[in-house]
């Protein structure tokens, strides 16, 4: 059976915490030692509040709930559109900076 859950509220962070709990928490899919891949459909720059694109806070907390569960590895990876490569919607986003900065 397929679930689905919804959160609302104005922090983001703690919105996608109580998704995936919601969903019986991040462990139910990500075990000890998996290597996981993330595509977050991060593909232009249009604004966040729009839903075509994922918040970067989306992204971390998936991030951290993945290694909290064991995962050995997590990739973030994007294909590219007509309107630009991936690369470029990374670095105006600010994605590989982001991440860099806390490691």
């Amino acid at each position: 059976m397929t679930k689905i859950s919804i959160a609302k509220g104005e922090d983001i962070i703690a919105r996608t915490r109580e998704t995936i709990n919601l969903l019986d928490g991040i462990r139910r899919v990500v075990g000890k030692g998996d290597r996981v891949f993330i595509k977050p459909n991060i593909v232009n720059e249009a604004p966040f509040v729009t839903g075509e694109v994922v918040q970067l806070e989306t992204i971390r907390v998936l991030v951290e709930e993945c290694f909290s569960a064991g995962a050995s590895e997590v990739l973030i990876g994007e294909t590219p559109t007509y309107r630009r490569q991936t690369e470029t919607i990374f670095n105006i986003r600010g994605l590989r900076t982001s991440w860099a900065q806390s490691s």
